[in-house]
């Protein structure tokens, strides 16, 4: 079974971390900061919803496995 793709793209690293030297570049880099954290926290929450979905299915299909067992048992 193939993997859902995400519906997000994952970004690049940014080339460079040299720390900010100017206002200007720190305002810069906190942007970017907040925005990548809001990404990471958003694909977080999308790998979560997976997981609950996923389990749902499987005792769905757990319970439909165990209905087939007990009649193919008698």
């Amino acid at each position: 079974m193939k993997r859902p793709k995400t519906q997000m793209p994952k970004r690049p690293r940014m080339a460079s971390s040299a720390m900010a030297r100017t206002p200007k570049d720190a305002a810069i880099k906190l942007v970017r900061l907040e925005f990548d954290a809001a990404r990471l926290q958003m694909g977080i929450d999308q790998a979560q919803d997976r997981v609950d979905s996923y389990q749902q299915e499987l005792t769905r299909n757990q319970q439909q496995r165990q209905m087939m067992m007990d009649i193919l048992n008698g």
